[in-house]
């Protein structure tokens, strides 16, 4: 896509080309925010502001310090598996250059409508909040978060639909990507798009204890965890599902070949048996062929990740419990 037609997903840009630059950026941005809320009123000794106040600019500061690094990073290892997969590509797909800028270029129509929908999403939880009570009275403070709140929300809306849209781009090269069930590691690079993907979700989510426990009502976490919940079980699969489809059926063609030819094949003697051992053998390893893109390594690594957050939660959760019965 040419880049007047547009625009680039600028996020990735704040990346300084340095060793360690995500790191950088990362402790960068947190120490901005805390500097903003500092100067609120939110944080800092002076600080007045409630439990839950202050826990909400310190969730604030966790997940966008977080989210812009990781997205570089995932945007990254995208492109190096479309690389990847360029042998394998299908002609009709067009260059590999113009599919690689997908990945960091997006249409002007696609970021209007997401950075609308991040600002409409931040505008209607703001509100709710604020008819609940759920921001501080102090002016500063409530101001405040209410602008962390809406960073957040255009933020993580604008890295979960790019990497939606990433995972559409492999879930339309699955569909035609050259296939050669009894060589699946050429296909990895879907599978590792799917585990990394969730990467940026799952870290969001283990974050989210430093905002529910200090919670004084559930619309204050509960609309962000279902926004990033939700898309982490698409993100795992929409890259992958039309490859395992694909390998079912291919599967299920070369067992319908090779059962074919045993049937057809004489059983009698002994020769015949010693002439049946290929078509055994071969049937054998047919039927051991993976249905899903994934290798042991991969699938470890997205169990890891999906348990994080749940872990992470009882053990904040077993934490705040032990602090106040020791209180």
């Amino acid at each position: 896509m040419a880049p007047g037609q547009s625009w680039h997903v600028g996020l990735t840009r704040l990346v300084p080309s340095v060793r360690g630059g995500r790191w950088l950026l990362g402790i960068l941005i947190f120490g901005l925010l805390w500097g903003f809320f500092v100067l609120a009123g939110v944080l800092g000794p002076s600080s007045q502001a409630g439990t839950s106040t202050r826990s909400a600019a310190w969730f604030f500061s966790v997940v966008i310090a977080y989210i812009i690094p990781v997205f570089h990073y995932i945007s990254e290892r995208t492109v190096q598996a479309i690389d990847r997969l360029a042998p394998d590509l299908a002609p009709a797909e067009g260059p590999v250059a113009a599919i690689r800028s997908r990945v960091y270029w997006k249409p002007r129509r696609w970021f209007v409508t997401v950075l609308a929908g991040g600002a409409g999403a931040a505008l209607a939880h703001n509100t709710a909040l604020a008819f609940r009570g759920g921001f501080d009275r102090n002016l500063a403070n409530g101001l405040a978060i209410m602008t962390g709140s809406t960073l957040t929300w255009v933020v993580l809306t604008l890295v979960i639909f790019a990497l939606i849209d990433n995972a559409r781009l492999f879930n339309r090269l699955a569909r035609r990507v050259r296939l050669n069930p009894l060589n699946p590691e050429r296909l990895h690079p879907f599978a590792l798009v799917a585990v990394l993907s969730t990467l940026a979700l799952v870290g969001a989510q283990a974050a989210f204890p430093i905002l529910i426990f200090d919670a004084t009502d559930a619309i204050s976490f509960l609309p962000g965890l279902v926004a990033t919940m939700v898309p982490m079980f698409v993100l795992a699969v929409l890259p992958v599902w039309p490859l395992h489809v694909r390998l079912r059926a291919a599967k299920r063609e070369l067992l319908a070949d090779v059962n074919a030819r045993i049937s057809l094949s004489p059983q009698g003697g002994i020769g015949d048996v010693v002439a049946l051992a290929p078509l055994l053998t071969w049937r054998r390893e047919v039927a051991a062929l993976p249905d899903w893109p994934f290798d042991t390594g991969i699938v470890g690594r997205l169990v890891l990740y999906l348990i994080i957050p749940p872990l992470t939660w009882v053990g904040a959760a077993l934490i705040q419990h032990v602090v106040e019965t020791l209180i």
